[in-house]
């Protein structure tokens, strides 16, 4: 007899089965039938792994990728049609949260003073305040927005405070809110805080061929591999936007301290892809030195930083550098680490390094004696009307509350 090979052999070895195993039909296990073969197994597990294996390059085009048609080389830009303010701002519990508001008050009626610019001009604040549920807060920046800001504020937006990253997750907030308006009517949009004050208007930030992140000034020559622009007010077109969101979400937890978040959100621009120009050019030191504000603000420079407007009216400074002592006799460290945030990581004996050697030049915060808004610049804004005149009269209240609030930390310490 011959010897059968292969499945039939194989088939009329197995037992049949009876019409109790498999129904009253009969006719083999249908649930062996439908369950996947050893093949088709391999299969399945060779696309799971490709899939899982593809997900990081998946993620990394998806970086690469414009969120924004407009954005793509072979569609190209097109001119804005729109202007957006975006301002960041963190409100104390203490007088400093009247003064924030008149701050950005004045900022953006200067801003929108004299706008002969036909494209609309939209302002959005996001506010983070002292404690999640500050009602009191609340009912003053609605007081606020109904009273002195008057339609200078569209619309507001709460988040909660970021001690390390402070701006960024403001304007990342209001950005996400709004992507799709950016994206339709291709806006350009100004990232701004209350860290300063402004003497004019500034309408060449939106000229849409300024680039596509505009700043204020070079901090330094084009040879410098550190040049960059300050990030306190610089606008984006609606590509550059895209860019800086992208950059942000891959990004947002890289910064441990103030130092790294300067670096890697203000001084590095490799987000913005080579497209970035200032109003001024460098003027041979960096844009808060004493000296380059000498050479900018009568060059109708629009903006006074909060931090660089005064001195500490101590004899110490006005004697000769050569002979008077490494350390003004009212420098406290403590007073140095608390007004200069930047510096809160730093021992004793590193803040009178920095404070020797760079913070003096710096005009910083180092002792309990007041404050006095720098000579030069007083006269240089009362050369200026109104707007000049409003703004020494604000200044002027900041300093106040200055040597007030230091006042009360140094009695408190006590």
């Amino acid at each position: 007899m011959k010897r059968r090979s292969g499945r039939r052999a194989k088939e009329e070895e197995l037992p049949h089965a009876t019409g109790a195993d498999n129904g009253a039909g009969g006719g083999g296990n249908r649930k062996d039938k439908d369950r996947p073969s050893a093949r088709q197994w391999r299969r399945i597990h060779y696309v799971v792994i490709g899939v899982i294996a593809s997900l990081p390059l998946v993620h990394y085009l998806h970086s690469k990728v414009p969120r924004f048609p407009q954005c793509f080389p072979a569609i190209g830009s097109s001119e804005s049609k729109e202007r957006i303010i975006i301002t960041a701002s963190h409100l104390r519990q203490s007088p400093d949260r009247a003064l924030r508001l008149r701050i950005i008050e004045h900022n953006l009626r200067l801003l929108f003073s004299g706008d002969e610019d036909e494209r609309p001009l939209r302002s959005i604040v996001v506010f983070s305040v002292d404690g999640s549920k500050d009602v009191v807060g609340n009912m003053v920046i609605n007081e606020w927005r109904s009273g002195p800001a008057k339609g200078l504020v569209h619309d507001v937006i709460f988040v909660d405070n970021d001690a390390i990253a402070v701006d960024v997750p403001k304007w990342m907030a209001a950005i996400n809110n709004i992507k799709k308006e950016i994206w339709k009517t291709n806006a350009r949009v100004m990232l701004t805080n209350d860290s300063f004050l402004l003497v004019r208007n500034v309408p060449e930030l939106w000229d849409d061929g300024c680039g596509g992140v505009c700043g204020l000034v070079w901090s330094t020559p084009r040879s410098d591999p550190a040049r960059h622009i300050q990030s306190y007010m610089r606008s984006l077109s609606a590509c550059a936007v895209d860019n800086y969101m992208s950059f942000c979400e891959e990004n947002e937890s890289s910064a441990h301290n103030v130092n790294e978040l300067i670096q890697k959100f203000e001084v590095n621009l490799g987000w913005a892809r080579g497209d970035v120009s200032a109003i001024y050019d460098d003027v041979g030191e960096h844009p808060d030195a004493e000296g380059a504000q000498q050479k900018l603000l009568p060059r109708g420079y629009p903006a006074i930083k909060l931090k660089k407007f005064f001195v500490t009216d101590d004899p110490w400074i006005e004697e000769d550098e050569n002979t008077r002592t490494r350390l003004s006799p009212a420098f406290s460290p403590d007073v140095y680490r608390r007004m200069n945030h930047d510096l809160n990581h730093f021992s004793n004996e590193q803040l009178e390094d920095h404070f020797a050697s760079s913070g003096i030049e710096e005009t910083r915060i180092y002792s309990t004696l007041s404050l006095k808004m720098k000579d030069w610049m007083r006269e240089e804004l009362e050369k200026m009307g109104d707007d000049g005149k409003s703004t020494v009269g604000l200044l002027e209240d900041y300093l106040d509350a200055l040597n007030v609030a230091n006042a009360k930390a140094v009695a408190k310490d006590r």
